[in-house]
């Protein structure tokens, strides 16, 4: 039995496409803009589908998200794994000296 409320193939298609014109329309210039104004008038579904992408696009989880990819990452530094190497004979160098991990 199916849903009458799940999306078909249709929609699926539609939503798919709004998501590519999304980020195309980035750096689009006046034809790709000619494009995607045609691809718009071309279904009402269309229309619909960019409008539900927008939404995503703009909403607070994929914001956050773009946070937090952003964010700078905390380095891994080998301090915690020191006495572990030294004690296993690693982190020296031939002439003794600290080997510098990164």
């Amino acid at each position: 039995m199916t849903d009458s409320h799940s999306p078909g193939p249709a929609h699926d298609s539609a939503m798919d496409q709004a998501l590519n014109w999304l980020i195309e329309l980035e750096g689009a210039d006046a034809e790709q803009r000619a494009r995607f104004e045609a691809w718009l008038a071309a279904d009402p579904a269309h229309g619909q589908a960019f409008a539900r992408a927008e939404a995503v696009w703009n909403s607070q989880p994929v914001f956050d998200a773009a946070l937090t990819l952003a964010a700078p990452k905390k380095a891994v530094g080998a301090a915690p794994f020191a006495p572990a190497l030294g004690a296993l004979g690693h982190g020296r160098r031939a002439d003794n000296g600290p080997v510098q991990l990164q």
